[in-house]
C-alpha cells in the first residue's frame, strides 16, 4: 500500500511499515515533495527481491537443449566454461519458473 500526500499531514515522516517477516507492506511518502520516494523503491526490491532465486548451474555439452532453454528464459547473468568444457552458468529468474 502506498500512502501518498503526507505533506499534507502533520508529524508524518517518510517511512516503510513492515510485517513481521520484515517485508514491506506500507510506505508513506509525498510524489509532490518527493519525501520518500527512494523508500518506495527500496520497498519494490525487497519485494523483488523476495520473489527472484539465483543458482550456479554447470552444463555438460551434452545437455545443449537445456542451454537453449536458459536462453530463452533470459535468465542468464554469467556464463564461462570450465577445464573439462562443460558450460558454468549463473542464472536468476523469478521462483516460481
Amino acid at each position: 500500500i502506498i500512502c501518498n500526500k503526507i505533506d499534507q499531514l502533520e508529524e508524518v515522516e517518510p517511512k516503510i511499515d513492515r510485517d513481521e517477516d520484515g517485508m514491506p507492506i506500507r510506505v508513506w511518502l509525498s510524489a509532490k515533495t518527493g519525501q520518500g520516494t527512494e523508500l518506495l523503491f527500496e520497498a519494490i526490491n525487497d519485494c523483488l527481491a523476495q520473489s527472484m532465486v539465483s543458482y550456479t548451474l554447470k552444463i555438460p555439452p551434452a545437455q545443449s537443449r537445456l542451454r537453449g532453454v536458459l536462453y530463452e528464459l533470459d535468465c542468464i547473468s554469467e556464463q564461462s566454461y570450465d577445464a573439462q568444457g562443460d558450460w558454468v552458468v549463473d542464472v536468476r529468474m523469478p521462483a516460481a519458473d
